[in-house]
């Protein structure tokens, strides 16, 4: 008789090209799920594609245990999807590029809410 595994939501964030794709990419023990199309607008100046809608992988923990990861897209006209991502997730991992130090400019460094959890950011 197999036993059913256990998933927690993880939510990975973060501004344009953080390296949010590239990092459930790499965590992912399944093929990711993604919905990255050609960058347009400023962010083009930066890659060639971008995330729209969402990246999804799946990290094995071991026989009983899986991380659901999904990353939400960097670009601030998609912030409406953090809402939905977020929605059951266990906690969140706001990813920066650490090379970019204009990468946070704009964060507030206090104690913020999302998806009725605090969290400290800094």
């Amino acid at each position: 008789m197999s036993q059913q595994r256990q998933a927690l939501k993880i939510v990975i964030t973060g501004p344009v090209n953080a390296g949010k794709t590239t990092l459930i990419q790499h965590l992912s023990d399944t093929t990711m799920a993604s919905t990255d199309v050609l960058a347009t607008d400023g962010v083009a100046a930066l890659k060639a594609l971008t995330t729209v809608g969402l990246d999804f992988g799946i990290l094995k923990v071991d026989d009983t245990l899986e991380v659901h990861l999904f990353g939400t897209p960097g670009q601030e006209r998609f912030n409406f999807m953090w809402n939905i991502l977020g929605k059951g997730a266990l906690g969140a991992v706001f990813l920066v590029d650490s090379a970019d130090p204009d990468s946070l400019t704009g964060v507030d460094p206090t104690p913020w809410t999302v998806w009725g959890r605090k969290f400290v950011n800094g």
